[in-house]
Formats: C-alpha cells, sequence, structure tokens
C-alpha cells in the first residue's frame, strides 16, 4: 500500500509514461519473445492499467488530507 500512496503523489507527467512504458513493453515482449512471455503479457497489461488509472482523489488535489 505504501507503493500506492508515494504512486498517487507523483505528477501525472511522470504517472503517464510510466503507465504506457509498461503497457508497451509488455506488449512488444509479447510479440517478440512468445516462449513464456506470452502468460505475462496480460498482467502486465493490467498493471499498466492500473497504474494509469490511479492517481490523487478529488479530496486529495483539494487539500483535504484525512
Amino acid at each position: 500500500m505504501r507503493f500506492l500512496e508515494w504512486w498517487t503523489t507523483l505528477s501525472a507527467w511522470i504517472r503517464y509514461p510510466v503507465g504506457l512504458l509498461v503497457i508497451a513493453g509488455s506488449t512488444i515482449g509479447f510479440m517478440t519473445v512468445r516462449i513464456g512471455f506470452g502468460e505475462v503479457w496480460g498482467m502486465g497489461w493490467a498493471l499498466g492499467a492500473i497504474l494509469l488509472l490511479i492517481g490523487p482523489s478529488q479530496a486529495n488535489k483539494k487539500g483535504y488530507h484525512f
């Protein structure tokens, strides 16, 4: 959980490229190294999507920290 808390404090200029890099790396790996990597690319997509979607909440954007 500490990673997710830290992740939400990062700028969008860092969060989005890293999430897209995870997705792109997973896709490129799936297309080039099919042996053994075919099972992992779906998890790479899921992780990339989660990293893209997780960001600061509206309460954190407005300054309300509970």
